[in-house]
């Protein structure tokens, strides 16, 4: 999985150097790893809210959600910012600048979008009895 994310966070340093963001990589690779974890945890929470849980209160789920996107900022930094761990990935071309992480670094945010999109849409509809 630590290869996996590492593979997706070279593709995304080498996309912001190519749009002329250079001196800003590392943090805005940072920021895309963020948001695509975010479209996974949120798709997740909405998803989750599809189905009849009362007896788990709503509130819990904004908890969890707050605590699991602080827990892996902390693991990002960890893994990609601390001691600039960035430039020993970069180093790593032949490894991850292969199709298949560059294939996963461009799906991974468009279907969890997606999902994301639908599982709010899907709630929507619930909620006003349409379901």
């Amino acid at each position: 999985m630590r290869d996996f994310l590492r593979g997706l966070f070279y593709q995304y340093y080498r996309w912001q150097e190519k749009v002329g963001n250079k001196d800003v990589a590392p943090f805005f690779s940072f920021l895309s790893m963020h948001l695509v974890t975010f479209f996974i945890l949120a798709s997740i929470l909405f998803w989750s809210l599809q189905f009849d849980m009362s007896s788990i209160p709503t509130l819990i789920y904004k908890y969890v959600f707050i605590g699991a996107m602080v827990i892996i900022v902390v693991i990002y930094y960890l893994m990609f910012l601390h001691n600039r761990e960035y430039k020993k990935i970069m180093e790593e071309d032949t490894k991850y600048g292969t199709g298949f992480y560059r294939f996963w670094a461009i799906t991974f945010p468009i279907f969890f979008f997606v999902l994301l999109n639908l599982g709010w849409i899907l709630k929507m509809l619930q909620n006003r009895g349409d379901l």
